[in-house]
């Protein structure tokens, strides 16, 4: 009969250990896909919030008005935004758990791309409004964040006209 009990607390001890267990290791996968999650939308965040001195940058002939631009992308319910900057650096930001970071540091194509990009902007400047928020955009539109040397400008418009190419913004 003691060797039944015995057992029987070491079951039970053993299911709670293993009930714990799995929670613990939920948690933690929960945990770690909400940081993931946050971690883009952090980013963003900053680069949109931070003042234009402190990335160190000043006007030069090529870039006169903007030094970066951050471009808001709905893909079904999530956010792809793609940061792209004047000296080449390139990084993806998302609103769910993926992101890519320093992508210009490696590719030379997407050093080119971030810096034409940026330099392609500077044509739809005057289209631009200054901007102290930063919302997502809702499901039918693309937004385009410039970091200017004297603060952050957007512009707003359709997303269908832009997949088409018939935007006046596609390039």
């Amino acid at each position: 009969m003691r060797i039944i009990v015995l057992a029987l607390i070491l079951l039970a001890v053993i299911g709670l250990w293993w009930f714990f267990r799995a929670r613990t290791k939920e948690a933690a996968q929960q945990e770690a896909t909400s940081a993931g999650t946050d971690a883009g939308r952090r980013l963003r965040s900053r680069m949109l919030s931070a003042p234009p001195e402190s990335f160190g940058v000043t006007p030069t002939a090529a870039f006169p008005r903007i030094f970066a631009v951050l471009m808001d992308w709905p893909v079904g319910k999530d956010v792809v935004t793609v940061f792209s900057a004047h000296d080449g650096t390139a990084s993806l930001y998302t609103t769910f758990s993926f992101g890519m970071i320093g992508a210009g540091e490696v590719s030379a194509s997407v050093r080119a791309a971030a810096t034409a990009f940026v330099q392609m902007a500077d044509h739809f400047f005057d289209s631009s409004t200054p901007t102290t928020t930063f919302p997502y955009p809702t499901s039918d539109q693309v937004r385009f964040h410039l970091l200017t040397y004297d603060g952050v400008r957007v512009i707003v418009t359709a997303r269908v006209p832009l997949e088409q190419g018939t935007s006046e913004y596609s390039g």
